[in-house]
C-alpha cells in the first residue's frame, strides 16, 4: 500500500528537522509493529516491510511517502491501525480522524514491480 505522511513543522520553539522527522517515523514504526505483531516485535524482530521517502514540498514542509506492507489483510482495518499508530507520534499533524484530515492518503494497490523491491525480489 502506498501512504503519505505529514508533520507539523513546529511544536512550540521547537522547528522539525530531518533527524526529528526520521525519529518520529522510527517512533511510528515501533508503534505500528508492536501492535501488528505484539512481542514478537520485539522478541523475534518482526517488521513491517516499508520503503521510506522523505520529501520537502515547494512551501518546506516535510512528509514521507511510503511503499508498504498492509499490517492486516482488510484495508479499513490496516487504515485504522495506521492512524492510530501515527497520530500519537509527537510530530504527526492535527489528531483527527482520517475521514476528517488530508493527513493520512492511502493509496492501494502499489505496482506489482514495487512489491518485487520490498520484498527482495527482482
Amino acid at each position: 500500500m502506498a501512504v503519505t505522511l505529514t508533520l507539523k513543522q513546529q511544536d512550540g520553539p521547537t522547528s522539525l528537522s530531518q533527524q526529528e522527522a526520521e525519529k518520529n517515523l522510527r517512533h511510528f514504526f515501533n508503534r505500528l509493529n508492536k501492535k501488528t505483531f505484539g512481542n514478537a516485535a520485539a522478541i523475534y524482530g518482526k517488521k513491517i516491510r516499508a520503503f521510506p521517502v522523505l520529501e520537502r514540498s515547494a512551501g518546506n514542509r516535510w512528509h514521507f511517502h511510503l511503499a508498504m506492507e498492509k499490517p492486516f489483510e482488510e484495508l479499513s482495518e490496516s487504515m485504522n491501525c495506521i492512524w492510530d499508530c501515527w497520530s500519537t507520534t509527537r510530530w504527526a499533524t492535527a489528531k483527527l480522524t482520517p475521514s476528517q484530515s488530508t493527513m493520512l492518503q492511502v493509496g492501494y494497490p502499489i505496482s506489482p514491480r514495487t512489491s518485487q523491491l520490498m520484498a527482495g525480489t527482482s
